[in-house]
């Protein structure tokens, strides 16, 4: 077995301990998210000095460890340095690397979800929103098979919905009519329009879309409790 080994990956975390060093939590291309110790990267003449800061993207070499690795060097492909430099969109980049730190499992490789992550972070370099977190969190869902599109019927009566209410029950994947369900989150008829459609277009379609943050927030909350 090779003692090193290269890796494409996201900085989620870094954390200091000792005196010098940083435990990082990286997402990478091809094993997923876990944790490594990058060795004397607070000195002031170390190479990994100011590049492994959370969502920098880079190749990183690696030596295999019995605990944890170590990162030796990082050659950055992207710090994403535009965003760094205005609050609001820092704030963004944050909040959707919270959603991979908090919520995958360690070691668990998913590419698609690697891709899906940097091109959000492309598109907060690149776009004016106030929905990334929101949009990030519903295809994070999807990816993970938690969530899919909804009925535009109430699960039970089979009636569209001509009412503004709705009630959905996240667990199930189902939303019924006010009649049918006196449990579930109620949400508007607008909501779950819009759910449908960040469920159906790309992440850059869907940040067009005008959404009710507060409806969003509360749905996301409700999700978060479930995960």
């Amino acid at each position: 077995m090779s003692k090193y080994y290269f890796e494409e990956a996201i900085v989620l975390k870094n954390q200091r301990i000792k005196d010098a060093d940083l435990l990082l939590t990286v997402y990478g291309r091809s094993k997923g998210k876990y944790s490594v110790i990058a060795p004397g990267a607070l000195k002031i003449k170390n190479r990994l000095r100011g590049k492994i800061e959370p969502f920098s993207w880079g190749r990183g070499y690696f030596v295999v460890r019995r605990n944890l690795d170590l990162l030796i060097n990082w050659e950055v492909i992207d710090i994403f340095w535009d965003i760094r430099t205005n609050l609001e969109k820092l704030n963004s980049a944050i909040d959707i690397i919270s959603i991979i730190e908090k919520n995958m499992p360690w070691e668990d490789p998913d590419e698609y979800l690697f891709n899906m992550l940097l091109e959000m972070l492309k598109l907060i370099r690149e776009k004016n929103s106030s929905f990334f977190k929101e949009v990030f969190f519903i295809k994070y869902l999807q990816s993970q098979g938690f969530i899919n599109t909804f009925s535009m019927r109430c699960n039970n009566c089979n009636k569209s919905f001509d009412e503004d209410l709705i009630r959905m029950d996240i667990m199930e994947n189902k939303v019924y009519c006010k009649n049918c369900s006196f449990s579930g989150i109620s949400i508007s008829l607008e909501t779950l329009e819009n759910l449908n459609k960040i469920l159906t277009l790309s992440l850059k379609e869907s940040l067009e879309i005008e959404l009710s943050k507060k409806e969003f927030e509360d749905l996301i909350r409700e999700y978060e409790k479930n995960l």
